[in-house]
């Protein structure tokens, strides 16, 4: 077993990295192990045992002990890539035994002709060796006739394997002339060099995930792979060892998701790019920069709590068309007055929480938005573009000076949803909605699809329950009044 202290594992199905081997107390002449897990509630200890510290652990209480017979079979598992490579698509064919159906022979398509398919290495597209203990390229000669003969290899995944040192992935990948998008995630690179010429790699897609690279950072990767158009670093395990100092302006996608990101990544919005994932951080602030570029973000479950930043994004992003929001105190409810607040105040949205904005759902919610200002129930600056956009296609708000209602012609009406006469909870719905809106909001309210169900109201002084005879007549043709009651109806299988 020829194993040194930095080397990974996978003990049982669970990724370690090794920081001790040599002799405890408690165990006389036993080689013992002292490993680190990357799921630290494995751990017992941070390398200390009986008062006497043997190693020490980057996150705390990581760590334990394990005697050396536990880890020979995690060493052995540990092969190259071209030993991975040969098990997985390079195994003998298998015998093929004819099978028939009265006198018809039957053409099987099982194993043995994938195993023969597989054998064409030159044809294979996607090369998944993920999870297969590779820890290093493999040797000069062998490497070298692996990669010649993928001359088709467009996609390569070497996700959650045991390398440590990125370049015995580049001395992969430079072999291999035709790769677009290569998949390194969930391993831990603790050395970052790369003495080859960037002009040998082919690369337009880096997936990253639940990495760590240590003294690395955005410009680094970018300048390794100078064709580069797409980069996932999310769920960075040590974000503090990682720089986000520039990157090459080629990308034009990054998702840095999970990353404990508190503010958005500026030298990031200043590159160039069109779409970024920025979801499941820290961020509470608005970007400080403006970024022209984009276009698809993702702020998901993050801690936007003021709408004022809603409003900051459509002055700071003016060409964004796409926005995932939802998860943020502001949207936690995830009510329609949220996203109908949210396509008010961002007049260029075509997509939002991934469900495209149609002009007429586009207008319902400019009109809600405008009627919640005049009511001072939301605030926005109108001295923004976005605000004298509203005033010029709706036309001026009124404010009464006593108690002020509504827009002229803008009502908002409060409705009673029951299912099976049990309050669902209160909606609020612009008597402009059709009642098949209306009924779209509803089902994801109830969660039934809207072919499961169907719809009646009653007056809030009782009284008999009607029909809505027609589902795309606008509300206000039934005479709703607020506190009518919708009762859900399921429709009988």
């Amino acid at each position: 077993m020829n194993l040194s202290t930095g080397d990974r594992l996978c003990v049982d199905g669970h990724f370690c990295v090794v920081r001790y081997i040599g002799k405890v107390r408690q165990w006389g002449d036993l080689t013992a192990f002292g490993l680190e897990w990357d799921d630290a509630s494995r751990g017992k200890h941070s390398g200390t045992v009986n008062g006497v510290k043997y190693f020490e652990t980057e996150i705390d209480d990581a760590g334990s002990l394990l005697k050396e017979a536990k880890v020979v079979r995690a060493s052995c598992a540990r092969n190259s890539f071209v030993e991975a490579l040969n098990t997985v698509y390079l195994s003998g064919r298998m015998d093929n035994t004819d099978v028939y159906i009265g006198s018809k022979r039957v053409e099987m398509l099982g194993l043995d002709v994938l195993s023969a398919r597989n054998q064409d290495i030159r044809n294979l597209k996607i090369v998944n060796l993920s999870t297969r203990g590779i820890s290093t390229s493999g040797t000069e000669q062998e490497l070298s006739l692996c990669t010649g003969n993928l001359k088709s290899l467009k996609d390569l995944d070497l996700s959650y394997n045991l390398f440590t040192d990125f370049k015995e992935v580049l001395n992969i990948a430079r072999g291999l002339k035709s790769l677009k998008t290569l998949n390194v995630s969930g391993n831990r690179f603790s050395a970052f060099n790369n003495e080859f010429d960037s002009e040998d790699f082919t690369i337009e897609e880096l997936i990253a995930d639940d990495c760590e690279f240590a003294d690395a950072s955005l410009k680094n990767l970018s300048s390794v792979f100078p064709k580069l158009k797409k980069l996932s670093i999310n769920g960075a395990r040590n974000t503090h060892r990682f720089r986000a100092d520039g990157i090459s302006s080629s990308i034009k996608e990054i998702s840095m998701a999970h990353n404990g990101l508190k503010q958005f990544p500026t030298n990031v919005l200043s590159s160039g790019i069109e779409k970024l994932n920025i979801s499941l951080n820290l961020i509470s602030e608005s970007p400080t920069i403006k970024c022209a570029s984009l276009k698809v973000l993702d702020i998901s479950f993050c801690q936007l709590s003021s709408w004022g930043i809603v409003d900051d994004l459509c002055i700071k992003l003016p060409n964004l068309e796409s926005l995932k929001i939802n998860g943020n105190p502001i949207t936690e409810i995830e009510d329609e007055d949220a996203i109908l607040q949210v396509i008010g105040r961002i007049r260029e949205l075509k997509y939002l929480n991934g469900t495209f904005i149609n002009e007429h759902k586009r207008t319902d919610a400019e009109l809600y938005f405008l009627s919640l200002v005049a009511k001072k129930q939301a605030h926005i600056d109108e001295d923004t573009l976005q605000w004298r956009y509203l005033v010029k296609k709706h036309g001026k708000i009124k404010r009464p000076t006593n108690i002020v209602t509504s827009v002229p012609k803008i009502e908002v009406l409060v409705l009673q949803v029951v299912i099976e006469e049990h309050k669902v909870q209160e909606m609020k719905v612009l008597p402009c909605y059709s009642v098949r809106y209306m009924k779209n909001i509803i089902s994801k309210k109830i969660s039934l699809s809207i072919f499961e169900f169907e719809l009646k109201f009653t007056s809030k002084n009782g009284g008999l329950t009607h029909e809505f005879n027609f589902e795309f007549s606008p509300i206000s043709s039934f005479n709703l009044e607020d506190y009518d009651t919708i009762h859900v109806i399921r429709k009988e299988a």
